[in-house]
């Protein structure tokens, strides 16, 4: 449509009698879920216009024309020839090819969108070829334009993939039989049940065949074919339905060949055992060129309206487990009769009809993108080397030296490739074998048996290996597995953490005593308890430089509070670091390892005193921070806890306190109160920030509502202040 040609056309003014009729419309207020609206009866008034093979429809706002405006919002021209339509927005002054029900109308609600006169209706139907000439004829007709263009487009992806698919070859004749017999894995032997059973139908066979002492859903052999079956008594197997199984057709396409995948399965109905329904559905293609490049179609729905074959693009692969054959494993059985004559040409230099004489199921797609990978697979399957080309199609890595054959490029001799071949070795034998010809050493079957069993392979043992051989290694770990009960995981997980703290320890780890030791588990919780204890020293030295103070401190305020004279309990006082260390070891607590306690300690804000059971002076029992004067802060047993015994305690504490007050002097009293004041001023800004304590029996609760829950203040001290 030419547009000048179309702009000559539009632009009509609205007539009286469309005046009239929006002047008649006038608005009400409607509500509708809480919110008012402007409601007319026709939010616009459309006329129409027909120049031969083109009808104009103006479209004009109510709203506009109740307010003495007479040019149209909207101008919509349908093409009757082309199909096409366009519409001109005066407002924004730009051609719009949406419908109608696309483009931008006034924010009211309507009985009605449209009001077309009589005369104008009969325009508009009789260009549509419609029954009344409305507003929804004309979105009606506009739905068909896009419907059809929307057809045409996509016939334009789809026509060339039908091309394709037109090309693919029939199925064989025996498909079916042969798919029912040899892909679909499950079968039945449905029987009669009578006083003596003498046969029963195979639905492999699809013959009656002898039977005895049959018992309803037991495993058991055809006699006839020898397969493995179910025995389904007729009068209680009801519906009967196989699992879903796969199953692989190569066919010739052209210069190609093209691999077609199944899902196969059986429904057996009641009362038609020998009959049942065959459901063989035919889900993807891949059409494979002769350097192994893929188009893979697959059956579904297009667009979300039908099902058909669609062209599968290969960056879906990386978004679809599905359709990804490197992470799907759909190994089905391959029909035979059509391999021999690709074999000759198309799949000459894959290796895969060799495989499939190994092996009775493949995923011959994830075989070929494999192959692709990785070109030595070929040559594992014509060596008859079936399992190392099942790890390399699992994904197990195998590397290939540049070499002229097999066995170069294995990293191994002869003699261990015939092994590999007589034997199915896979990828955990190779890998022994390989670090075998390494070594120049050769190793038993029987030791590199064990070790495939127990799967540990050569980078398992590369921590030892410059020291012991594996023979060595072999006998190490026998002895320590009957001498320490664990199995053979277990044990090497502890000999590479020993070796590593020996190492750590600055101990010998090249001495056949160190790294061989005969009491591995012994050794191993030696070095444990040695790599704490350096740890330990460690983090002294470190607190012991921060705070130098600290053993002073201590040594100054023993006497004022350490009290002995009690029959139950005592109080100590540490002699420095790392006495405070070890009762937060012990304990399980944090003030050995938190630094505000040490910093607390050298401001003489708070002390950490010990309190004790006379009965045993050396065992941990409760820890104190005390104030200067003291009043005690906290006082917390294991995992910061409070015994049961907790008000016997208070008491005892309640007569130390009186103790220490006829041991103060006036610079002890003067220290409580400014140590009084720090404590107001940080449990006021722990309330303020609502800092809440995160685990432990505590966990949720504030902290400044714990400590304070938790406080004993001293009364002198109260009085003094």
């Amino acid at each position: 449509m030419n547009k000048k040609e179309l702009m000559a056309m539009s632009g009509a003014v609205a007539t009286d009698q469309m005046l009239e009729k929006a002047r008649s419309d006038v608005p009400v207020i409607t509500r509708r879920y809480g919110h008012k609206y402007i409601c007319y009866k026709h939010l616009a008034v459309m006329g129409a216009e027909a120049h031969g093979g083109i009808l104009v429809i103006n479209i004009y706002f109510t709203m506009n024309l109740r307010a003495g405006g007479r040019m149209p919002a909207y101008t919509l021209f349908l093409d009757r020839d082309s199909g096409h339509f366009l519409t001109y927005d005066y407002d924004c002054q730009k051609w719009r090819d949406a419908t109608l029900r696309r483009l931008v109308w006034p924010s009211c609600s309507s009985e009605e969108m449209a009001y077309v006169s009589d005369a104008d209706r009969r325009v508009i139907a009789d260009f549509l070829k419609a029954d009344d000439g409305t507003y929804r004829d004309i979105l009606r007709y506009q739905d068909q334009i896009r419907a059809q263009q929307l057809e045409a487009r996509h016939k334009r992806e789809t026509d060339p993939w039908d091309a394709v698919m037109q090309k693919v070859p029939p199925l064989p004749k025996d498909w079916e039989r042969w798919a029912g017999r040899n892909a679909v894995k499950t079968h039945f032997i449905f029987y009669e049940y009578t006083r003596h059973i003498v046969e029963g139908f195979c639905s492999r066979c699809e013959k009656m065949v002898p039977i005895s002492k049959p018992h309803h859903n037991e495993m058991g052999r055809c006699p006839r074919c020898r397969q493995k079956i179910q025995y389904k008594a007729v009068g209680k197997a009801g519906y009967v339905r196989t699992e879903d199984d796969i199953a692989y057709l190569l066919q010739p396409f052209g210069e190609k060949f093209i691999i077609r995948e199944f899902r196969l399965h059986h429904y057996y109905k009641k009362g038609s055992y020998e009959a049942p329904d065959r459901c063989y559905d035919e889900r993807r293609r891949v059409i494979v060129d002769g350097n192994l490049d893929m188009e893979v179609y697959n059956y579904g729905y297009y667009k979300q309206k039908y099902t058909r074959w669609i062209k599968q693009d290969a960056k879906e692969y990386d978004y679809s487990w599905y359709d990804n054959p490197y992470l799907r494993s759909y190994a089905g059985r391959v029909y035979g009769r059509t391999l021999p004559a690709l074999r000759k040409k198309n799949l000459a230099r894959t290796g895969l009809c060799e495989y499939l004489e190994e092996r009775e199921t493949v995923d011959p797609e994830k075989y070929l993108l494999r192959l692709k990978k990785h070109p030595g697979m070929e040559l594992l399957a014509k060596a008859c080397l079936p399992q190392l080309t099942s790890d390399l199609l699992d994904g197990k890595v195998i590397e290939f030296a540049q070499a002229h054959s097999l066995k170069s490029m294995l990293g191994i001799d002869k003699f261990r490739l015939k092994w590999l071949a007589e034997h199915e070795g896979g990828t955990a034998y190779l890998e022994w074998f390989q670090e075998e010809n390494r070594q120049k050493r050769r190793i038993s079957d029987q030791i590199i048996k064990w070790y495939v069993e127990e799967k540990i392979s050569p980078k398992d043992l590369c921590f030892i290996s410059d020291r012991m051989s594996l023979v060595q290694t072999y006998n190490y770990l026998q002895r320590q597995m009957k001498q320490s009960g664990q199995d053979v995981k277990q044990i090497l997980t502890t000999w590479k953490d020993y070796l590593s703290m020996a190492e750590k320890l600055g101990m010998d780890i090249n001495d056949a005593i160190i790294y061989r030791a005969s009491k591995l588990m012994q050794r191993h919780n030696e070095a444990v308890m040695l790599m704490e204890q350096k740890r330990f020293d460690i983090r002294e030295a470190e607190l012991t430089k921060m705070f130098p103070d600290v053993g002073k401190v201590c040594s100054q305020i023993s006497k004022k509070y350490e009290y002995l004279e009690d029959e139950t309990f005592a109080v100590l006082v540490p002699k420095g670091i790392r006495d405070i260390m070890n009762e937060g070891r012990m304990l399980h607590h944090c003030v050995g390892s938190e630094e505000r306690y040490y910093d607390r300690i050298c401001r003489q804000e708070t002390y950490i005193l010990f309190l004790r059971k006379q009965e045993n002076l050396q065992k941990a029992y409760y820890t104190l921070e005390v104030e200067p004067g003291g009043t005690i802060r906290q006082k917390r047993t294991e995992y910061d806890r409070q015994n049961k015994d907790i008000e016997e305690v208070m008491a005892f504490l309640e007569k130390w306190q009186k103790v220490v007050t006829e041991r103060m002097t006036r610079h002890d009293e003067q220290m409580a109160r400014h140590s009084k004041d720090m404590r107001k001023s940080e449990l006021k800004e722990m309330r303020k920030a609502k800092v809440r304590i995160h685990g432990g029996i505590f966990g949720g609760r504030l902290l400044a509502e714990v400590l304070e829950n938790d406080l004993m203040e001293q009364k002198y001290v109260n009085e003094a202040a």
